[in-house]
Order: structure tokens, then C-alpha cells, then sequence
């Protein structure tokens, strides 16, 4: 009963994600307004704590990630909804040093810094796509 509780509440945020990236990926009308690309800030857009996270299905789904966090000096956003994708990478940081890291490294609660890739649609919560994902330990 409780999984069944928990995936009505995690299904409308992945399809608010999907529609929205969706939206944003074909430049077509919606709400959504992509900014400057993400590339053009130097660092993670997001450091926080996993709060929803939809597992990738072979052949459906590459999956998806909420993370909630605190705006600092070096991010920008303090919650986001993003699509990981065939070029999502992943890695562990210990200390100063990054190693390599896979998609099944990720559950809720995990603390992560991501940086995106792609438009960034700047409806609230912000959304785009994942392009590099850092597990902090």
C-alpha cells in the first residue's frame, strides 16, 4: 500500500518532467522559457539531496531525478527536476578525488552536485537534462 501512495506522488512530477523537457526540446509554445545554455556557468547548477529518483526501464525510460538543495556561491538552483540520459555521466567524489560511478549508485537521500545539459526550462521548479552527476560522500 505505501509503494502505491508513493507512486501517485512521484508519477505527476515525472510527467510534469517529461512534458516540460519535452516542450523545452522542440521550441514549440508552453510555459517553459529555456535560458542561456548551461554551459555557460562554470560548476554544478544544483548540489542537494536526492528526493525522488525513477530508476531507468530498458527500452522505456532512462530515467529521472528531483533534488532539492541550498542556492550557494558556486550553483543556481535550489530544486530541480531533471531526465537522465544515454549521456549522463556518473561519479563518486571522495575527498578531492573522482571515480567512476553508475546509475545504480543513485537512490533518494544520496547528496549529489549535477550539472546540466541542454535547455533549461525556468518554470519552478527548474528542469532540464542531467549531464554530469557527482556523488558526494
Amino acid at each position: 500500500m505505501q509503494r502505491v501512495k508513493h507512486l501517485y506522488l512521484v508519477a505527476p512530477a515525472l510527467l510534469l518532467l517529461a512534458g516540460a523537457v519535452a516542450c523545452s526540446d522542440s521550441g514549440g509554445g508552453g510555459t517553459a522559457t529555456p535560458s542561456a545554455p548551461p554551459d555557460a556557468h562554470k560548476g554544478p547548477h544544483i548540489r542537494g539531496e536526492i528526493t525522488q529518483f525513477e530508476a531507468p526501464v530498458e527500452g522505456k525510460s532512462t530515467g529521472a531525478v528531483v533534488v532539492e538543495g541550498e542556492i550557494d556561491k558556486d550553483t543556481l538552483y535550489d530544486k530541480a527536476i531533471l531526465r537522465l540520459t544515454e549521456a549522463t555521466t556518473f561519479f563518486k567524489r571522495a575527498g578531492s578525488n573522482d571515480s567512476a560511478a553508475t546509475v545504480k549508485d543513485l537512490a533518494e537521500g544520496v547528496r549529489v552536485e549535477i550539472t546540466f545539459e541542454g535547455p533549461i526550462s525556468e518554470i519552478q521548479p527548474v528542469q532540464s537534462r542531467a549531464g554530469k552527476i557527482v556523488i558526494l560522500e
